[in-house]
């Protein structure tokens, strides 16, 4: 296991009422593995969490790339507008 900085924002921030948290996932790692982690921890924005997309240095990771040797994320919500 490892300790991952993981970053929110647009509607995630809002509801989680927070921009951050840590928390610990096994590593390797697919995005799928760790939103799947996120949607268990806050089962309320379960939704939310499987439709949003995973960010490393600022390019979305592809669903089958193995993450290793990462210290944090960025979670990106869909995001409409009008």
């Amino acid at each position: 296991m490892a300790n991952i900085r993981v970053n929110y924002y647009a509607q995630l921030r809002e509801a989680l009422k927070t921009g951050w948290e840590e928390i610990a996932v096994p590593l390797p790692a697919r995005e799928s593995d760790i939103l799947e982690t996120l949607a268990r921890l806050h089962p309320k924005q379960r939704d939310l969490f499987l439709s949003s997309r995973v960010a490393v240095d600022d390019g979305y990771v592809g669903a089958d790339a193995l993450l290793a040797g990462i210290t944090g994320v960025d979670i990106i919500s869909p995001i409409s507008g009008g």
